[in-house]
């Protein structure tokens, strides 16, 4: 696959994940105790957060906290909001927008796992974990894992023609060392 295919592929995967976030919000806190939610079972549920097997959607705004992500975006978030196993923050005025997406079975992450070969491996983080140059970092630990879209790093991660993309950030990697260890 090239880039430009997997960076087409990845932005798809992207937008579906943030339309799909929309369908619901939760107030976020600053706190991440993994617990799951009893929120409806949307469209977006049908390929982030759940299990398959009927189980309550993981709530992904209580994967992270704000503050973990502020740290990331380089801003204060102050908004998360989503709905089954799908999270979006923000900053106060919109200008930054940070996806989570939580999966809790193989089946529910296959498109991302379809991604992976295009993508740059990261070691120490879970049992797998890849960096798309589209803004995406995936990881997982056995069956359950988490993606991070940045629309920030998306920009800084396309490579020009012939260019070499731009690596994950140390930050976003250590979000997702401790998102992946709360997934368990």
């Amino acid at each position: 696959m090239n880039l430009g295919t997997l960076g087409a592929s990845a932005g798809l995967v992207a937008s579906a994940l943030l339309i799909a976030a929309c369908g619901g919000s939760t107030a976020g806190s600053d706190s991440a105790p993994l617990h799951h939610s009893a929120a409806s079972t949307s469209a977006a549920s049908t390929s982030a957060g759940t299990t398959g097997g009927g189980s309550s959607p993981v709530d992904a705004c209580s994967v992270v906290t704000k503050a973990e992500v502020s740290a990331v975006v380089g801003d204060t978030i102050t908004v998360a909001s989503g709905a089954g196993g799908i999270c979006i923050f923000q900053t106060a005025d919109l200008s930054k927008n940070f996806g989570v997406a939580v999966f809790t079975s193989v089946d529910t992450m296959a498109t991302y796992l379809q991604l992976e070969p295009g993508g740059m491996h990261i070691d120490g983080v879970g049992t797998d974990a890849f960096w798309l140059p589209s803004g995406i970092l995936f990881a997982r630990n056995g069956d359950r894992g988490v993606s991070f879209t940045d629309t920030d790093l998306a920009v800084l991660g396309v490579s020009i023609a012939g260019a070499t993309p731009a690596p994950a950030s140390d930050a976003l990697v250590q979000l997702a060392k401790t998102a992946v260890g709360r997934l368990g």
